[in-house]
């Protein structure tokens, strides 16, 4: 078929068996390679690494990618591109992927056309790399820790088990997250948007030890947040 690619994915991890599978689905030539493996000569090829994998490659030929989000192109060259996803591995299912996209000119066209492949879009590239990482790294992990911890308070305040707890909390995160993206610090709910401080308090006292730092920060970001 016109317009196929061949893509030489190095790292069959989440990320790499997601991307290998998504771009033969679509079409295109796809060969897997293990870590470890030698990495055979390709006009394109894509490093789903971790950072200190990546910092060790050695140089090689043909246009090079990567997908890690607080790592620039530079790593791999001067005809190197980072084609990064905002979203965790394998995503569920009709999620809607955003992706950046940065690097020198021929290899950002490569990598756009994997992008559109895979039914991501490109919102653009990034200016400040430490601090991009580090809002994808608010908005999925620490969130998601955030959750787990608020799963457990819920299994053990209500004797329900942590699947039935995750699956309520799911529901209510998921409402909450939706209206803060549409309506921004307005959607702020809880006590500490109403400045309710005897029920913070009364949080405050029932919360194990290792929990309350995090409660009281994200307590005084809800009110910078509302003021």
């Amino acid at each position: 078929m016109a317009g196929v690619l061949s893509v030489t994915v190095v790292g069959p991890g989440r990320l790499g068996r997601h991307v290998a599978g998504g771009l033969a689905a679509a079409g295109h030539t796809v060969r897997l390679v293990g870590r470890g493996e030698p990495v055979p000569p390709a006009v394109l090829t894509w490093f789903t690494l971790p950072d200190d994998a990546l910092l060790r490659l050695p140089a090689g030929p043909g246009v090079r990618l990567h997908s890690a989000g607080a790592l620039g192109p530079e790593v791999l060259g001067e005809h190197g591109a980072v084609l990064h996803p905002l979203m965790t591995f394998p995503p569920p299912p009709g999620a809607h992927v955003s992706a950046t996209l940065d690097g020198a000119p021929a290899a950002v066209a490569l990598a756009r056309r994997l992008a559109e492949a895979l039914g991501w879009t490109v919102i653009g590239g990034v200016q400040d790399r430490a601090r991009y990482h580090a809002a994808a790294a608010l908005a999925s992990g620490h969130t998601a820790a955030l959750f787990l911890d608020a799963v457990r308070l819920l299994a053990s305040a209500t004797g329900a088990g942590e699947p039935t707890a995750a699956a309520a909390l799911l529901a209510l995160s998921q409402a909450s997250l939706q209206n803060a993206a549409a309506a921004g610090a307005s959607a702020l709910t809880g006590p500490a948007a109403r400045g309710d401080l005897s029920t913070i308090e009364a949080h405050r006292r029932s919360l194990p030890a290792e929990t309350i730092a995090i409660y009281d920060a994200l307590t005084e970001r809800i009110r910078a947040l509302r003021s």
